[in-house]
């Protein structure tokens, strides 16, 4: 009989027979590469290849609630850039350090009860294409505003 055994929080079996039962713990192992590794701290340049990751790794610091995601894995020198943080009330986008932008492409979307936007640094520029006001706070009737 098979044994099982733990591959990044995945039951695995740990000599499989056949091709079919290869095909699944390949499968398995694959997934469980894909998934976030979910640790205390934030990862470091040696969390590289020589550990596993990958240029596409996530990792999630599950204390400061921050995703990151490899995009170099070279040994002793990897590189990740956070992606997100979450707070209580909020998904933050972590800006780019080289200039403190955040890009989205293809547009924002956002149904709510507030109206409200802002630029939390006035002195950069802001282009709003259309707007959304809710009327009396319902969500069925309203003004789309374009810029």
């Amino acid at each position: 009989m098979a044994s099982l055994v733990n591959y990044k929080g995945l039951q695995v079996v740990e000599s499989p027979s056949g091709d079919g039962g290869q095909a699944l713990t390949d499968d398995f192992m694959t997934l469980g590469d894909r998934a976030p590794n979910v640790s205390d701290s934030d990862p470091g340049s040696t969390d590289d290849d020589s550990k596993g990751y990958f240029a596409g790794s996530m990792w999630l610091n599950k204390t400061s609630q921050t995703l990151w995601m490899c995009v170099d894995a070279t040994v002793t020198a990897a590189v990740w850039k956070s992606v997100y943080r979450r707070t209580t009330t909020n998904l933050e986008l972590i800006p780019d350090e080289t200039d403190g932008s955040v890009s989205i492409s293809g547009g924002l979307s956002s149904i709510g009860l507030d109206a409200g936007f802002s630029v939390s640094n006035p002195d950069q520029s802001a282009q709003i294409k259309n707007f959304w006001f809710p009327r009396n706070g319902d969500l069925k009737g309203g003004w789309w505003i374009q810029f």
